[in-house]
């Protein structure tokens, strides 16, 4: 397993998200169940998450949980969450704000 971490940047998403749902609720607690299992999961299984082209030409992968993305930077023994969005949003706008303009 690689040592996962999770951005100042994912986790005000996740208290957004939280507070959204009216932690503590059954809807929060089912979150907070969906991210765990998949942080576990990327923490066992990494290259799983895959790149989303038509989104980003950064250096990210996604992983889709429930109705949410984890948007994640893998390096050689680290995985970094750097955000977690909604599947609603404006995904490409919202990485271009956090991210900047990507390379080509």
């Amino acid at each position: 397993m690689i040592h996962v971490s999770i951005a100042q940047s994912a986790s005000a998403d996740r208290d957004a998200i939280l507070t959204f749902l009216q932690s503590p609720s059954s809807a929060a607690s089912e979150f907070l169940g969906d991210l765990n299992d998949g942080l576990r999961h990327l923490a066992e299984y990494p290259y799983s998450a895959h790149r989303r082209r038509d989104l980003t030409s950064h250096d990210v992968c996604f992983w889709r949980f429930s109705n949410y993305y984890l948007v994640v930077s893998i390096a050689e023994q680290s995985l970094q969450v750097l955000a977690i969005l909604h599947v609603s949003r404006n995904i490409r706008r919202e990485l271009r704000s956090r991210l900047g303009k990507a390379r080509p």
